[in-house]
């Protein structure tokens, strides 16, 4: 029990360490931001709902619609709209648990389609893009993505549509999985892909984020919040992005994004980097090319000009953490304040406490969005080119690339440790339950030995992928390894495959009597490559499977009845009429014998020295050896009181005198 504890111990002060290397500790980002251009007094609520509002869509209408945060567990309705000062569920309420598990990402496109992204719980679930006409309430699109685009642990959230309407952008913050990325999905063909995945533009920075002076760390100060790529703006031209976590403004070319073809280094090295950017969770775009970026740690909104100047553009305490953007056909920018730092590991109790949360408005003095964008408003301008090729994201990634795989070796140690606790918790686990369901021993025996070598491999598997290792690859090689190492233990192959049988087959189970590859005895386990019989003087035999299945196996134990074979020999002289109803009276006598079948009582042989009944009852197959037992005996008794004589072997010697 010591031992337990204080591998438990030690256990929780490896994990505590290896939280706080990767998700812990942070530095403070410089402040940014500079004397509002506008006045506080210039923004507008809109609406106001009980559960926090994750992002917000305006379309050429002046329909608003916004949806929960799905880290909030909401606790109804996800996807609302705002009409006439209420929020509706849309498109229905009947509809909202069929088409949305954590559904957060929304926009709206030229053509009035409505665009959401349901991330499917962080990628433990489906993640799915879908898609509403607006001008009929009806959905157009239900696709969802694979687990190669939305793999476990990723987080996708904000979502854009190109100004043609033909292809969406989303981002990837993958708060957990640690691998941020830029998903591509082509409207028209209804492909999607992954692209830029850890690149440094795209991952988080080692900062702690500070919302109303309050520092987003949890667990006291192991876990902190720290996010890859967040918010994203496409303009007709360009994608302009960044990380939650993250000091630089990106873009990347539309048209690169679109090109297939394009090799990912390729890719990689079109990337620009901008200028600084806030720490920041949301982005948008006007036709001017200013580009517009929540501020999280100041309760704002920063914008950066094509000229390359940035500025804080609104700011108000009433903000408590500005999130998704949207423009509307009024000119106005529309805010969704998602109160994040109320939300995150945080009970349900306090999250309505804090209500109520809010959408809001101001007018930027500029006016469309990438999304909305008519074509008569022509683009003034655009953000200039970045001068030369920025090695800082470079250097970045090299410094860390030692830190990181410290931290892999040290997790692919914990995960294997940890998955070998699991393995063996889980398969007593199902000993258990099928031992309390009296499963068959001999399925409980060999289902539990093979669970415990395939959970092992994934376990192992698990732990080298953490390492960096490609693993499909690994299992290639481990693949043509195995080949070479099966034709070297054909035996034990053999044995494996056998045991395989035994247990689809079932010519036996524990407990039963049997005899083959010529031991006799009784069935204590079926393993995955022997069997162990324990024989009638108490010795254990350890059986190869593939020489018990390559022989003639009896089974004295398969039927529920078994016959006593017992041969009597009487003199020539006695009466055999007596010594029939003497037998057929012990037979009677003897309680454990069946009356159906009959007990054959027969002269079955004239020997050279007796006369030879067989007396052949049935029995329960328990009963089997106590019957042949008691019944011999009673027979020997009862021909001694009845003058039946066993007549010994003998031989006639006969003697000649000659003359």
């Amino acid at each position: 029990m010591k031992k337990i504890l204080l591998f438990l111990v030690v256990l929780g002060l490896v994990g505590t360490i290896v939280l706080w290397l990767r998700y812990g500790g942070g530095a403070s980002y410089p402040d940014l931001s500079t004397a509002p251009v506008l006045d506080a007094a210039s923004l507008e609520e809109v609406l106001s709902y009980s559960e926090p509002v994750g992002n917000v869509a305006v379309n050429r209408d002046g329909r608003v619609f916004f949806t929960v945060h799905p880290e909030s567990r909401p606790q109804g309705n996800k996807l609302l709209e705002h009409v006439r000062g209420a929020a509706i569920p849309y498109p229905s309420g009947g509809a909202q648990a069929e088409l949305f598990d954590t559904v957060l990402g929304v926009a709206i496109d030229r053509y009035n389609r409505l665009w959401t992204i349901d991330h499917g719980n962080h990628g433990w679930r489906s993640a799915r893009i879908i898609a509403f006409d607006l001008d009929t309430d009806v959905v157009i699109r239900e696709q969802i993505l694979p687990p190669e685009i939305a793999p476990a642990g990723s987080f996708l959230q904000d979502l854009q549509v190109s100004a043609d309407g033909n292809t969406i952008v989303i981002a990837d913050t993958s708060l957990w999985r640690k691998s941020p990325a830029i998903i591509v999905y082509d409207i028209e063909t209804g492909r999607a892909r992954r692209v830029l995945e850890s690149h440094p533009s795209v991952s988080a920075e080692d900062y702690m984020i500070r919302n109303n002076d309050r520092e987003m760390e949890f667990l006291g100060g192991i876990v902190a919040l720290r996010g890859g790529v967040d918010g994203i703006a496409l303009g007709k031209e360009w994608l302009y992005y960044g990380a939650l976590n993250g000091s630089g403004l990106y873009r990347v070319r539309l048209s690169d994004l679109r090109n297939a073809s394009l090799p990912p280094r390729q890719l990689a090295g079109r990337v620009e980097r901008v200028g600084d950017k806030p720490l920041s969770d949301g982005m948008s775009i006007d036709l001017e090319g200013n580009v517009y970026i929540t501020d999280i740690e100041h309760n704002a909104v920063f914008v950066a000009r094509p000229g390359g100047s940035m500025a804080t553009l609104i700011r108000s305490p009433e903000i408590r953490w500005p999130d998704g953007l949207s423009f509307g056909p009024d000119g106005y920018l529309y805010l969704a304040d998602s109160a994040l730092a109320e939300l995150i590991l945080q009970p349900r109790e306090h999250i309505d406490a804090q209500a109520a949360y809010r959408v809001f408005r101001f007018r930027p003095r500029a006016e469309g969005t990438s999304g909305q964008e008519r074509e008569e408003q022509p683009v003034a301008g655009a953000v200039e080119k970045a001068m030369g090729f920025d090695w800082g994201p470079i250097w970045e990634m090299v410094k860390t690339q030692g830190v990181d795989l410290g931290i892999n070796v040290v997790l692919a140690i914990v995960i294997f440790y940890v998955g070998k606790l699991v393995v063996g918790l889980v398969v007593r686990g199902l000993g258990k339950v099928m031992h309390a369901r009296d499963v068959d021993k001999t399925l409980e025996t060999f289902v539990c030995n093979f669970l415990r070598m395939a959970l092992m491999v994934v376990v192992i598997i698990a732990a080298i992928s953490q390492i960096g290792i490609e693993t499909t690859s690994f299992i290639a090689i481990f693949g043509a390894a195995g080949l070479a190492v099966g034709l070297a233990l054909q035996g034990s192959l053999s044995n494996f495959a056998s045991g395989v049988l035994i247990v689809l087959f079932r010519p036996y189970k524990v407990g039963d009597f049997v005899e083959a590859a010529g031991i006799a005895g009784v069935v204590e386990q079926v393993q995955i490559l022997t069997t162990v019989l324990k024989t009638g003087d108490n010795k254990q035999i350890i059986v190869p499977n593939s020489q018990i299945m390559g022989s003639i196996i009896t089974n004295y134990s398969t039927n529920p009845t078994r016959r006593v074979d017992l041969v009597v020999g009487v003199s020539y002289d006695d009466d055999l009429d007596k010594v029939r109803s003497t037998l057929e009276e012990l037979v009677a006598a003897e309680e454990r014998i069946l009356d159906d079948p009959a007990c054959t009582i027969a002269v079955s042989e004239l020997a050279d020295s007796s006369v030879n009944f067989v007396v052949r009852p049935w029995v329960k197959t328990a009963d089997y050896w106590g019957v042949h037992f008691d019944l011999t005996e009673a027979i020997k008794k009862r021909f001694d009181k009845e003058g039946i004589s066993f007549p010994f072997p003998q031989q006639d010697v006969h003697l000649y005198k000659s003359d």
